[in-house]
């Protein structure tokens, strides 16, 4: 995360994501004509400026915005109104670094639900030697009693109230963690190993995630969390995106940034229901990008979005490039080759992912083409995913 807030790097094979997708089914969706994936805007590193704004606005279907970039979000539905646009709010954090905290006061829009100043100190999480927890990489940042009553409460209250008189279609809810040494190493007070500290925390997220989405949901708002360590098909992704979606802040994203992509890692998405999966692949070049793409067209369903970013940097918008490719509605499930290599196909071409350490054959039909218009090679390389048209 930066000083905004990001959720957490968890392993999980592109092979693995496929085959779940057909043991449930959902692969057989039918895609939103044009392009299978629609355009995300992950929009926190920055308020975004007009010309921004006018320059993307048609080519996404969902933003999130921070919850002081009410403007922002009145000029992109001014340029298109069927956009979705989500406040961003840290489930796990409260923060009182400058802009959070000035002269000794929270501001009046906040990036987490509970300001720190106003927070009593039961709300805030410690260690054993009863001290706050701050986290270790980001300054400024201090772990919740995300388990406590009153602090889920006020938290509920105070987001729902917010998205409601502010006019938000919904909430991304950030840091819906699955272990506290992401952030610190630390033990919680009244536990004595790292396994008890991290089921008080989940079970405590899992509280607030029900008591939260319940309330949104009532009101006819989304509730989509960024969920960590999730894969596909598993209990706690299914349950925390049943209020509106979720979202996988590590698509297809390399452990380590390489020149090579090494193995494919992915908060893998569930089986769809209606709701969002929102996914960020983490990309130093377009090659990485053309897998996170090719991976989300995959596993797709009608409210499959996806964007790149490079390494947790949220300025810039998004590259619009491949989601803006006239691919087309599935015509089939997702399947997988002798050799490992997956592929699906749309109405204007197909995607093929090789999850596998090996470079594997492709057969290229005739007219068949990379997204720049260049026939594609023979051979797929190793964890490397191709956009085929034609």
């Amino acid at each position: 995360m930066r000083s905004w807030g990001w959720g957490m790097r968890v392993s999980a094979s592109v092979a693995a994501v496929a085959a779940s997708v057909l043991a449930t089914g959902c692969a057989a969706a039918d895609p939103a004509p044009g392009n299978p994936v629609c355009g995300f805007w992950y929009a926190i590193g920055q308020t975004p400026t007009t010309e921004q704004i006018d320059s993307v606005a048609k080519s996404v279907s969902i933003v999130v915005l921070n919850a002081w970039d009410t403007d922002a979000r009145a000029r992109l539905k001014a340029d298109n109104p069927a956009a979705t646009a989500l406040v961003y709010k840290d489930m796990s954090s409260t923060r009182n670094y400058a802009g959070a905290v000035t002269a000794g006061k929270d501001d009046a829009k906040l990036p987490s639900g509970v300001g720190y100043v106003a927070a009593p100190q039961s709300w805030f999480a410690t260690g054993a030697d009863g001290a706050r927890i701050q986290w270790k990489q980001y300054p400024g940042h201090w772990q919740m009693a995300v388990w406590s009553p009153g602090y889920r409460t006020a938290w509920v209250n105070a987001v729902s109230g917010e998205v409601a008189a502010d006019g938000w279609d919904g909430v991304l809810a950030d840091n819906d963690l699955s272990t506290l040494s992401v952030y610190s190493p630390e033990l919680l007070r009244g536990t004595r190993t790292h396994a008890a500290t991290d089921a008080r925390l989940t079970s405590g997220l899992t509280s607030l995630v029900n008591a939260a989405g319940t309330e949104l949901q009532s009101k006819g708002k989304l509730f989509v969390p960024n969920i960590a360590s999730a894969r596909l098909g598993d209990p706690r992704w299914n349950s925390h995106s049943r209020f509106g979606g979720a979202m996988a802040e590590f698509f297809t994203s390399a452990e380590g940034k390489t020149a090579q992509l090494g193995d494919f890692t992915s908060a893998a998405v569930a089986p769809g229901n209606g709701e969002y999966r929102l996914l960020i692949t983490q990309a130093d070049n377009d090659a990485e990008r053309e897998t996170g793409y090719a991976t989300a067209a995959l596993v797709s369903t009608p409210k499959t979005c996806w964007t790149s970013a490079q390494n947790g940097d949220y300025k810039a918008v998004p590259d619009t490039k491949y989601t803006s490719l006239p691919l087309g509605a599935a015509t089939g499930q997702a399947s997988a080759a002798a050799d490992g290599v997956w592929q699906r196909t749309f109405s204007g071409g197909r995607v093929v992912v090789n999850p596998t350490g090996k470079p594997a054959a492709v057969a290229v039909g005739p007219g068949e083409h990379r997204p720049d218009g260049s026939a594609p090679p023979m051979t797929l390389p190793a964890r490397t995913g191709w956009v085929l048209l034609g």
